[in-house]
């Protein structure tokens, strides 16, 4: 497309209604950046779905226990079960309360109040995934579309990592798509996107509120829109998962501290605050009052969160079911129970050995491209700008708060699932890094080179099973404890990949589906960081 630009001639003084000379603007490259962006998430996408978990149908509670809930299933793990059987009591019976028979597919993560079963996890993500059961259902996918929701704040995920790396950061578009594909391609990212977890919109919140904050601070317009989001999403990160309370903090501050306005004169500093950001917290604290009505009406006490009643399985090994006084001894087994005893600073060092190194768990042992980001780090806080402060206080708030958690593994999973909402900071970190060095092609090698082994691994963990056990349970069941069982998975055609198993497993084996995957998305990684700076010479 061209488009005119007229302007006037600067050859002298020109009489009124003198001819203009007339610029013709070349508009083709600002097409040729919108193609490759289009492309670019619509790829990104087909490879969400490609390996999005899931069997066609609408399960019944029935079916998920013994049935749905093996590995390789799409409910092999108790927090798909617990947000999915969450979704199915609100849609079958207006509240969260589940059935005997749903608490029984949901154990262990499965508490007891009043005579009820209550899932430990958060309400948020169950709400969110419930218009796309309602959806699904009418199509026999309700299991399906539920599970994609995850897909789809994934991609909203690489679309932050995007602009906050071309609009925060100056970067150039090559990078700034690398570090979309880094974050969700090259980490455990993927296998997290496939299925029903609260991590995918754990970082959206987050990072959709540094963003937003930024836009405030250039320009001022939509402030107020964007005010109330930012605490809309603060108040329902809480829904989406109770961490998120701390996690969320920094880019709160930040939020917070744009508003305050410092006049420094002669005579004194005057400080003052703009009236915005106190009329917008109104929708914060609404948000927080829904969230106690649903504690008091479920758990008895506005204070009480789902995350600390009485676990079912502590009631069955602690209690006699004959016992007259069984009741009161589930009362005391209540009164003991602290979530906040989970967390003790001793734990750090190793919770942090965990997340970072152990062959179980480690983030550079499952992702070794993160390594990068350690030395993107240090070119970046060179940058000492308020968003760099964000966001590597963000990293330092996720890595401090799951080192000391007592069970830093996350449970059975595949890496360092707590790691994920880190992980975009990261990446920006790795691509920051990419752009500021001076052999720059043979850093990219290095990152090309890295990526490949990341993105292997990652895609395998998508497309066979993220019921892995920690090194402390895998070695008395005889059973491996990281990527090493994807791989074998890999090679007996075991995946959980809906499109795989409806459509492909009868002729192709899972090592060509994975390899055909892999070969698309390390061609993508390629042009990205060696072909496209040559197309738009301008924008590197």
């Amino acid at each position: 497309m061209i488009k005119k630009i007229i302007y006037p001639s600067y050859s002298g003084l020109q009489p009124e209604g003198a001819a203009k000379r007339i610029r013709w603007v070349d508009t083709e490259t600002n097409r040729s950046f919108f193609s490759i962006l289009c492309c670019f998430f619509i790829l990104s996408g087909m490879f969400f779905f490609l390996t999005l978990k899931g069997l066609p149908g609408n399960p019944k509670s029935t079916e998920i226990k013994d049935i749905l809930d093996q590995p390789g299933k799409p409910f092999e793990l108790s927090p798909e079960r617990g947000r999915y059987a969450m979704v199915m009591s609100f849609i079958e019976t207006g509240n969260f309360a589940m059935t005997k028979t749903l608490a029984d597919a949901v154990y262990p993560d499965v508490g007891y109040h009043n005579g009820k079963y209550y899932s430990y996890f958060t309400p948020g993500v169950s709400l969110i995934a419930a218009p796309f059961y309602l959806i699904g259902s009418a199509f026999q996918m309700a299991q399906v579309a539920s599970f994609s929701i995850s897909s789809i704040f994934a991609l909203f995920n690489i679309y932050l990592i995007y602009i906050i790396s071309k609009k925060i950061f100056g970067l150039p578009l090559w990078a700034a798509l690398f570090g979309g594909i880094i974050f969700a391609f090259g980490s455990n990212a993927w296998s997290y996107s496939t299925t029903l977890y609260q991590h995918h919109i754990t970082t959206f919140l987050i990072y959709s509120s540094i963003f937003l904050t930024f836009l405030m601070k250039k320009n001022g317009k939509w402030s107020w829109i964007m005010a109330l989001y930012i605490w809309a999403a603060y108040g329902f990160g809480a829904f989406v998962d109770y961490p998120n309370i701390i996690l969320m903090a920094p880019a709160i501050i930040y939020f917070v501290l744009t508003t305050f306005d410092i006049k420094d004169s002669e005579k004194k500093i005057t400080l003052s605050i703009k009236p915005m950001i106190l009329l917008t917290s109104i929708i914060f604290f609404f948000i927080t009052v829904i969230h106690g009505v649903y504690n008091q009406t479920n758990f008895g006490s506005w204070r009480t969160l789902s995350g600390s009643l009485i676990g079912v399985k502590s009631i069955r090994e602690n209690t006699n079911l004959l016992s007259p006084d069984r009741k009161s001894e589930i009362n005391k087994l209540q009164q003991k129970k602290n979530p906040v005893n989970f967390f003790k600073e001793d734990s750090v060092p190793f919770g942090l050995y965990t997340l970072l190194f152990s062959t179980d768990r480690g983030l550079f042992f499952y992702s070794p491209v993160f390594l990068l980001s350690l030395w993107g780090l240090t070119l970046i806080l060179k940058n000492k700008s308020p968003e760099t402060i964000v966001l590597s206080t963000t990293v330092g708030m996720v890595l401090f708060l799951y080192s000391s958690w007592s069970d830093p593994w996350g449970g059975w999973g595949f890496g360092p699932r707590y790691l994920i909402p880190a992980l975009p900071a990261l990446s920006i970190f790795i691509v920051y890094g990419l752009v500021r060095v001076t052999h720059q092609l043979f850093a990219k090698i290095i990152a090309f080179a890295l990526f490949l082994f990341s993105s292997a691994v990652s895609l395998a963990g998508a497309l066979t099973t993220n019921a892995i056990p920690p090194m402390v349970e895998a070695i008395p069941l005889h059973t491996k404890y990281n990527y090493f069982k994807n791989i074998d998975d890999l090679f007996l055609d075991k995946s959980s990949s809906f499109i795989y198993n409806l459509f492909f497993s009868k002729t192709f084996s899972l090592f060509s589906y994975f390899f055909v995957i892999y070969i698309s998305l390390s061609i993508l990684a390629f042009l990205i960081l060696f072909i496209f700076p040559k197309i738009n010479k301008n924008d590197i």
